[in-house]
C-alpha cells in the first residue's frame, strides 16, 4: 500500500488528517509497518513532573522515562512520540535504547523530535527510524505525561492501536477498524497499476489509453493476467 493509495481510500471513509510527510529515515529500507504505541512528552512543569514520578515508583517502573514506555512494546509494535518537535535536546533514544526497542519489537520508531547516536543506530539492521531530526545532545527539560494515549504527530491524530505505514512520502496513521478494508481496495489499486506498467513498457497501449476508461478488451487482458498470476481478483466486465 502506498501513500497515495492510502490516502484516497482514508479520504473516502472520512478520515482527512492520516498522513504526515518531511521525515528524516535513518536505515530506510523495507516499508515500515506495525501496530502503534504512543507516548507524548512535555516541557518539563515541576509539580507535573513530581507526580508522574511518584506514580512511577508505584507502578514498579525502572529508570527513567525513555525506558518506561519501551518496557511496554510487543513483537511487531511501532513506538510513536510526540516530543512537540524538539531537536536539541529533543533526543528519544541512542544507540543503547534503540538497541532495546528493536530487541522489544523487532521494529521501527516514530518520534516528532529527534534521536543521537545515528552511527551506532545504523548498525542495527531493520531498525527504521523517522525522525525529525538528529542531534548529539542528551534528552532534557521534558517530561512523559502519557503512555498509549491519544497523540497529535503533524496535523495527524494518532491513537494506540492504530497501523502505521511508513514509506518514501512519510508516514499514514490507518484506524484498525479500516485496515482489512484499505487493504483489499489498494491490492485491487496495486494489480491494476502492475498490469498498466507492463503495458506501457510493451508498448501495446498508450498512456492515454492506460489512464482513460479501460475498453472491454484490456479488462478480459486484465483479468487474464489476474488469473495466471493466482490471484482471486476480478475487475467487472462494465
Amino acid at each position: 500500500m502506498t501513500a497515495d493509495q492510502a490516502w484516497d481510500a482514508l479520504q473516502d471513509a472520512g478520515y482527512r488528517d492520516q498522513f504526515e510527510g518531511g521525515w528524516r529515515v535513518v536505515n530506510p529500507g523495507q516499508r515500515l509497518v506495525g501496530r502503534v504505541g504512543t507516548a507524548v512528552f512535555m516541557p518539563t512543569r515541576p509539580d507535573f513532573n513530581s507526580a508522574v514520578q511518584q506514580n512511577g515508583k508505584k507502578e514498579n517502573r525502572v529508570g527513567d522515562e525513555s525506558s518506561w514506555i519501551i518496557d511496554i512494546l510487543q513483537p511487531g509494535d511501532v513506538l510513536v512520540v510526540d516530543l512537540f518537535g524538539k531537536t536539541r535536546y529533543g533526543t528519544i533514544i541512542g544507540d543503547n535504547l534503540a538497541t532495546a526497542i528493536y530487541a522489544k519489537s523487532h521494529n521501527g520508531l516514530i518520534v516528532n523530535g529527534a534521536i543521537r547516536d545515528v552511527t551506532g543506530i545504523e548498525q542495527i539492521s531493520g531498525f527504521e527510524v523517522y525522525t525529525r531530526g538528529v542531534d548529539p545532545s542528551a534528552l532534557e527539560n521534558v517530561m512523559l505525561t502519557g503512555i498509549n494515549t491519544p497523540i497529535r504527530i503533524g496535523d495527524v491524530t494518532v491513537m494506540p492501536g492504530d497501523i502505521t505505514i511508513g514509506d518514501p512520502e512519510g508516514v499514514t496513521f490507518v484506524p484498525p477498524q479500516l485496515a482489512e478494508k484499505l487493504a483489499d481496495e489498494t491490492e485491487m489499486d496495486r494489480m491494476i497499476d502492475q498490469w498498466g506498467h507492463t503495458m506501457l513498457r510493451e508498448g501495446k497501449y498508450t498512456p492515454g489509453q492506460i489512464d482513460g476508461k479501460w475498453t472491454p478488451k484490456m479488462r478480459e487482458e486484465f483479468n487474464a493476467w489476474l488469473e495466471n498470476k493466482g490471484s482471486k481478483l476480478r475487475m467487472p466486465a462494465n
